[in-house]
Parts: C-alpha cells; sequence; structure tokens
C-alpha cells in the first residue's frame, strides 16, 4: 500500500498545482488545519480502507500534469501539460490528502487539500474546459499500454463556484477502466476529489442471458451485447451516484470547517 499511497496522490496534485514547466517539483508541506477538514474514515463508502497520504514524501517531489508516457493528439497533450495553475518558481503551498482503496472492486479514492498564497496562485478555470474540448476522444499510453480514452464535462449540484466535473472512461485490451473527477475552491482552499474504478467490465450472470436473450445465434450475440452494455452504464450510474454523495460529504466538512 505504501507505493501507492506516494504515487496516486500525484495525478490530482498535478490537475490541482501543475506549473508550465513538466518537471518543476512540487513545494508542498503538510498542516494541521487542512487534515483537520478532511472527511473520517466512515463518511467514506462501505468497503473503503483509508489512509492518511505523507505529504513530507511529496515535498520536493518532481511531477508531470499527467501519469502517461505519451498523449495523442499532440493538442491534448499540450493542454494538459499546462494544467490549470500557473506557480512562480519557489511556490510553496501547504497540503493534506486522503487514499481510500477498495480492493474488492478494485477502486480508489483520492481526496487532495491545497491552500497557498493567493497572489502566487493564478488560477484559471477555463483551463479545464480547454482540456475538456482538446481530450474528448484521446489515445494514452501508460507503462507501455496503449488506451483509447474518452473525457466529458459533468455536472454535480455539491459543487462550488469555481468547480467542476468531468469523467474520464479508458480501454484496453479487454480493460475498461472509468475516473471521476471534482476540483474547486472553497475560500482559499483548492480541492481535488478523484475516482478510479480499475475495472468496470460487467460479465453478466449465465441465467440473465437465457432468460433475457432468445433467437438464432445473431439475435443471441447482439442481445448479450445489448444486456452487457446496459449492466455496464447501471454500474457507471452508481458510481456517479456514489461520488456525487461522498463529494456532499467532504465539502460540507470542508465548507462547515473554514
Amino acid at each position: 500500500m505504501r507505493h501507492r499511497n506516494i504515487l496516486v496522490p500525484l495525478l490530482p496534485l498535478a490537475l490541482l498545482v501543475p506549473v508550465a514547466a513538466c518537471d518543476q517539483q512540487i513545494n508542498i508541506t503538510a498542516s494541521e488545519r487542512l487534515e483537520s477538514l478532511l472527511p473520517s474514515a466512515s463518511d467514506y463508502p462501505d468497503g473503503y480502507e483509508v489512509e492518511a497520504v505523507d505529504m513530507a514524501e511529496l515535498d520536493g517531489t518532481s511531477v508531470s500534469t499527467t501519469q502517461f508516457d505519451s498523449i495523442q493528439p499532440a493538442e491534448c497533450a499540450e493542454v494538459m501539460n499546462e494544467g490549470p495553475a500557473d506557480l512562480p518558481a519557489g511556490a510553496a503551498a501547504e497540503g493534506a490528502g486522503q487514499v481510500a482503496v477498495d480492493s474488492t472492486v478494485p477502486s480508489v479514492y483520492t481526496y487532495v487539500l491545497v491552500s497557498g498564497d493567493d497572489e502566487e496562485f493564478d488560477f484559471d478555470p477555463s483551463a479545464y474546459e480547454e482540456m475538456i474540448r482538446t481530450c474528448s476522444t484521446m489515445t494514452v499510453v501508460s507503462e507501455g499500454i496503449e488506451m483509447e480514452a474518452t473525457l466529458r464535462s459533468d455536472d454535480s449540484p455539491e459543487l462550488p463556484d469555481p468547480g467542476g466535473k468531468f469523467v474520464m472512461e479508458l480501454s484496453a485490451e479487454g480493460l475498461d477502466m472509468a475516473m471521476w473527477t471534482a476540483w474547486g475552491q472553497v475560500e482559499d482552499v483548492h480541492f481535488v476529489l478523484i475516482r478510479m474504478d480499475m475495472d468496470t467490465g460487467v460479465s453478466p450472470d449465465r441465467s440473465l442471458l437465457s432468460s433475457e436473450c432468445e433467437g438464432d445465434f445473431r439475435a443471441i450475440r447482439e442481445c448479450q451485447e445489448r444486456v452487457t452494455e446496459e449492466l455496464a452504464q447501471e454500474a457507471m450510474d452508481e458510481a456517479d451516484t456514489e461520488f456525487d454523495a461522498f463529494l456532499d460529504i467532504a465539502l460540507r466538512d470542508l465548507e462547515g470547517g473554514l
């Protein structure tokens, strides 16, 4: 778990406070104030084990704005590398975060709070809109695996202004994954909440397929594909509802504590 706890938070940190130079170091220190604004372990959905992110291990880490080896089209890679914020060299911030893992799904939540000098943080929400527009469909490579990906904006009634939400779906070699991301700012605190489901594929029960699908071979195959797609969409909808419910809890703790 230790290796995962160090690496998983890098994605929300990069989405939240990236700089133009991909090799820029993150200068971030732990904050008791921000730690007090994090939800409790019992606030997470059932089945998740929660651990704190050790900001001391992230301080000074060199990180790019994505964890992908390459992205196509090139316009999308450029937008992702630019990111939504521009920090001057040596800018410092304080932060706190959590990683929650459900190994049975498997699914990972990462929640990070960051606060810094408002005069140093040049945060541009329109950069997220540009990323979604430019990267609506893309091909990414991660650890040598090529994946087809889609990116779309989504709504959530829980989000503050400024704030937003988007969903990324990835598929490769028969494996389907999905990532929900919500970001925003409450007073001087920037937040990012991510849920990554590592396998969103669905294998319908044989008895369900037998009861739903009849006819010749072609009709049965088409029916099976339809049932599989419907079940996968239902699972995505349930995950989205669960994500929004936890986002509501996290933001109530954040807003109530400031």
